[in-house]
């Protein structure tokens, strides 16, 4: 009989009492997890230390902090680079290529004609050759700046590598005559901006 009295309450040992609220040190634990910092974000891990084999006999415990900003601005950093050009800033030939392939969908769905247009410096390798190429990569950066001025902001602007530039011009019109008039125009005003004297 008494064996079988233990055996029932048992399960009701088990349950949590409702009236009884929970131990203050378990109230004090906590599940890992991230928390940002002032100069970044850091993984926590929390645990208990026990003084026996008493799970509930607690004496303290101990904390991990892992930071992870400097990783988290190296990927940043990585994935900048792999999309856009570490000179000037405009996106590089990978993202302007997913650019184009986006606009091309995109102009086949609505009916509207785009544009493409190739800028590259004339005597840029005399340049390079006879002041240096820190003056030249600083002609590439006036040159890249102007051009992001001179565009409209639905427009991209990249740069394919050396000297070489590519504008890739959206929702032009939906007649092909239009879109055509409109990218003379543009590519010309394009010319002047980048005519006007350059000084470095």
């Amino acid at each position: 009989a008494r064996e079988h009295h233990r055996a029932c309450l048992h399960p009701l040992l088990q349950r949590p009492h409702p009236e009884i609220p929970p131990s203050p040190r378990a109230s004090r634990e906590r599940p890992a997890g991230h928390c940002a910092t002032p100069g970044g974000h850091a993984a926590v891990h929390r645990g208990p230390l026990h003084a026996g084999s008493d799970p509930l006999d607690h004496i303290g415990g101990v904390g991990i902090v892992e930071d992870f900003t400097d990783k988290k601005k190296s990927e940043e950093t990585v994935r900048y680079h792999a999309s856009y050009d570490h000179l000037t800033g405009l996106p590089n030939r990978r993202l302007l290529t997913e650019q184009l392939h986006n606009e091309i969908a995109r102009a086949e769905r609505h009916g509207h004609y785009g544009a493409l247009l190739f800028i590259d410096l004339d005597n840029f390798k005399t340049i390079n050759d006879s002041l240096g190429h820190s003056v030249g990569d600083e002609l590439l950066v006036v040159v890249a700046k102007r051009i992001s001025e001179c565009i409209r902001r639905e427009d991209t602007a990249a740069r394919m590598g050396g000297d070489e530039f590519v504008i890739l011009l959206t929702e032009l019109d939906d007649t092909v005559g239009l879109a055509s008039y409109k990218v003379r125009g543009i590519a010309e005003e394009l010319r002047l901006c980048l005519s006007a004297p350059c000084q470095i």
